[in-house]
């Protein structure tokens, strides 16, 4: 899984106020994640988001506080979105891929588990 130590975002070359408004919100989001506080993380991306949807590092670095929380598919909205913005975002293909892979592999012990799919579908079928 990629993390997002020393990527800077866009909006890090910006200078006017209210860009350094949303820099403060990533940054505070930043600090959080480093933290493993993802939830509180994901408040401060959200805020960033709403009045800024164009920062693909945002977007990714959200994409992996949802992973860091087991919510992998919401994850892969996010780094989607990232990817919508940048479509050449390598780290954003490369966790959409984990966590893609992570969401099967769910699936599959569910099914597994799963006295519908049991008799049906044993595991070595999945």
């Amino acid at each position: 899984m990629i993390n997002t130590v020393n990527i800077l975002p866009e909006i890090l070359l910006q200078k006017d106020e209210e860009d350094q408004s949303l820099l403060r919100l990533y940054s505070q989001g930043k600090i959080l994640s480093d933290s493993e506080k993802y939830e509180e993380a994901i408040v401060f991306y959200n805020k960033v988001l709403k009045v800024n949807p164009e920062q693909e590092t945002v977007w990714f670095d959200r994409g992996v506080a949802l992973h860091y929380l087991n919510k992998h598919e919401e994850a892969i909205i996010s780094y989607c979105k990232a990817l919508e913005v940048n479509p050449d975002y390598e780290d954003a293909w490369f966790n959409r891929q984990v966590d893609l892979k992570v969401k099967s592999i769910y699936l599959m012990i569910v099914r597994a588990k799963s006295p519908y799919f049991g008799a049906k579908y044993p595991i070595s079928h999945c």
